[in-house]
């Protein structure tokens, strides 16, 4: 590939925060003639792993592209992206001016976008991809990972439940969000849904910035869930950002799943610490 093709590649909106593109070098001998970081790859790559963008030039799948970032980010970072691209949101910045005549960004959560992937499309890649530098950790990380979030507070809250103690986490077995529940003939939905159990958990705004309207509706929405056998675990921002009771709910869900949540040892009450600080902390886009 030729410079000039590269700088009409880059320019897209999905590199504009790269500082230099990054390209794949399948040959180590092979002469480097623009102005990227490589990364080398001598092993035969699996049918699907490079899509072909237009004659000549070809992209990584997601599985690659994972598994290439897994080896620079943090866990929890990474764990966070894994939600978000098998989610049904987006982190958008945008110019504070809306004129993009500032340095200065506010984000915007755009919903209902349409999910890039999907976990068991995620983990039937990664298999095929055994020695591939990263894969392994991507697929480590994806048992903590659900479908369908359908914003970063239902992330953060998934991540506090599922993430397993090591990594600060209550580590519940892994349910589904946002899964659709027929009530009355209707469809009812739960953030975090375990259906064995008939147990949903659900992030519910601070109720003076609700509404009084919208906090009518959740409360009878609720107890339309409730009357027909299911159990509903609140938790509102405030309760989420505080760490004990944060907690506190993560101990009430236990119970209802018939798992005792036990004192945290030090070295675990460490981890769960700086978990909760990762997911009270600000969200930034991860691509």
């Amino acid at each position: 590939m030729g410079q000039k093709q590269l700088d009409s590649l880059t320019g897209s909106t999905y590199t504009a925060r790269l500082e230099q593109p990054h390209v794949m070098i399948l040959d180590k001998n092979a002469k480097r003639n623009v102005d990227a970081v490589p990364h080398y790859c001598t092993m035969h790559l699996p049918r699907g792993s490079l899509l072909e963008l237009k004659a000549g030039i070809h992209v990584a799948s997601i599985p690659i592209c994972l598994s290439q970032m897994s080896l620079h980010m943090e866990t929890y970072d990474l764990i966070r992206l894994l939600y978000e691209i098998c989610s049904n949101y987006e982190i958008v910045e945008v110019p504070s001016d809306g004129l993009g005549e500032t340095d200065e960004s506010a984000q915007v959560i755009a919903r209902g976008t349409v999910p890039l992937t999907t976990t068991k499309d995620l983990r039937t890649q990664l298999r095929r991809l055994t020695g591939f530098p990263g894969a392994a950790k991507v697929l480590a990380a994806l048992d903590c990972v659900a479908d369908n979030s359908c914003s970063p507070r239902e992330t953060d809250l998934a991540m506090w439940a599922w993430c397993k103690s090591s990594l600060g986490g209550f580590g519940f077995r892994l349910a589904t969000m946002n899964q659709p529940i027929s009530i009355d003939g209707k469809e009812r939905r739960c953030d975090l849904f375990f259906g064995r159990e008939r147990v949903g958990v659900e992030y519910d705004s601070d109720a003076e910035h609700a509404g009084a309207q919208k906090n009518s509706a959740d409360s009878a929405r609720k107890k339309q869930i409730e009357n027909k056998g299911y159990r509903v675990i609140s938790i509102t921002n405030g309760e989420l950002k505080d760490f004990d009771q944060a907690s506190d709910a993560m101990r009430l869900l236990g119970s209802c799943l018939g798992k005792r949540v036990r004192d945290p040892k030090p070295r675990t009450l460490r981890a769960r610490k700086k978990l909760h600080d990762y997911i009270t902390g600000e969200h930034r886009p991860l691509f």
